[in-house]
């Protein structure tokens, strides 16, 4: 039985006495009262040890500081000159949770008059922060301000002495944030209200319907972007059509990639269309802030190299190439011009499409979409850029037809070789 008794009284003290690290520690806020703690470890001063409340009669200035903290350096400075102008009244306590050992080495090249404290785990515990200097003010025992060192200041001490108010600016931590955390995922930080600029990719998210979404201003520029799950192929093609519509069709297409299943469903790979799609669709957002001066598809079609290449080898770009296409050339631009008289209009019934008074591409986009699934892409070799007035037949892919019609407006469409921009997907 004494032996029992003597192993638990040389066992309690070193759980207790010196094991600082074990006593949990409810941070503190503004007006809150401070416990009555031992401080540990104290240098440049008459005691090794002391108490918190032990300052009470004084305004208590705690300092958080580092070695390696440069900004903290200069603040010790103006410290110790407001502890020798403020001797009576103030009492400044740095306090690191670095070795006593390498306090003291720093020490030893300063006559400073503020006390020390080393080797803290209790301080910190009640006024937690993330970036030093750290300044907390305690006034009668009562959590006053917490600041940067640069608050601490003539005149900021003689206003909380005079009138118990503190007129300084705050420093206020959020310490629930973690860094082992992305900023603003799952609340950390914040909310994301206050995010100025965001880039983001993330894998198929069950529940969100497919969505390709790209606001645009008045002028037409694209101010926003969001895809939700959409498959990798259309990504690339999207990310390219914004600035070249014709670049959405296949026809337009070029692929040298080593495993074409991630771009391409295969009905004989043994998962389902489904499946396929999980797997190969992806959900990007780009937001900026209003008055934003970058282009936003060049910056996707960018980051889609960025991340796809760093993570798959895959990337894309817009190349020329030789191929068989259908060819819009002008031999007559006057007869393609519109009336300035004519109101803007469009129509389509069964058999005719009228266009009046809108720009050519108004047209040439009709035979984009009525050819996209056609193996000859369609080429505007014409340029015309002003309005125009036709009527031509509703369907576009009866060529032998809309020659006939195109020819009445000085135009003609044509089967020829001619060297196109395409897109070029590749895989390293």
């Amino acid at each position: 039985m004494k032996r029992f008794s003597l192993w638990l009284g040389m066992l309690l003290p070193a759980l207790f006495g010196s094991g600082q690290e074990i006593t949990p520690l409810q941070p503190l806020s503004i007006g809150d009262a401070v416990p009555k703690l031992a401080l540990l470890n104290l240098m440049n001063s008459p005691v090794f040890k002391s108490n918190l409340t032990n300052y009470n009669n004084k305004l208590l200035i705690i300092d958080f500081w580092a070695t390696y903290c440069s900004p903290c350096i200069p603040g010790l400075y103006k410290l110790d000159s407001m502890q020798q102008l403020f001797k009576d009244d103030v009492q400044v306590l740095a306090v690191t949770y670095q070795p006593k050992k390498t306090v003291d080495q720093f020490l030893k090249r300063r006559k400073w008059n503020i006390v020390f404290a080393a080797e803290d785990t209790l301080l910190k515990q009640l006024f937690p922060y993330h970036s030093m200097p750290h300044t907390v003010w305690i006034q009668n025992g009562i959590v006053k301000a917490f600041t940067s060192s640069s608050q601490v200041t003539a005149n900021n001490i003689r206003r909380l002495l005079e009138t118990g108010t503190a007129d300084v600016d705050m420093k206020l931590d959020d310490v629930s944030f973690n860094n082992q955390w992305p900023l603003f995922v799952k609340g950390n930080g914040g909310d994301g209200s206050q995010q100025l600029y965001r880039s983001m990719f993330a894998p198929y998210m069950p529940g969100l319907r497919l969505s390709l979404t790209a606001e645009r201003k008045g002028n037409g520029q694209v101010s926003r972007i969001s895809m939700i799950n959409v498959p990798l192929l259309t990504l690339f093609k999207e990310a390219w059509a914004m600035q070249y519509p014709w670049l959405k069709y296949d026809n337009r297409l070029l692929v040298e990639v080593k495993d074409s299943t991630v771009l391409f469903y295969n009905k004989h790979s043994g998962i389902s269309k489904e499946e396929w799609s999980r797997r190969n669709s992806y959900c990007y957002t780009l937001d900026v802030p209003q008055g934003f001066k970058g282009n936003l598809p060049v910056m996707m079609q960018e980051e889609l190299n960025r991340f796809f290449g760093g993570t798959i080898g895959l990337t894309a770009a817009l190349v020329k190439q030789k191929r068989r296409c259908l060819v819009l050339r002008c031999f007559d631009k006057a007869l393609s011009e519109a009336a300035a008289t004519d109101k803007a209009n469009s129509s389509l019934t069964a058999d005719s499409y009228l266009i009046t008074n809108l720009p050519f591409a108004h047209f040439y986009s009709g035979m984009l979409v009525q050819h996209r699934n056609s193996a000859l892409p369609v080429i505007d070799a014409t340029g015309i850029t002003g309005h125009v007035r036709m009527e031509l037949p509703a369907n576009f892919r009866d060529v032998a037809a809309m020659q006939k019609a195109l020819a009445k407006y000085g135009l003609t469409l044509c089967e020829e070789d001619s060297e196109t921009e395409v897109l070029l997907i590749k895989q390293q």
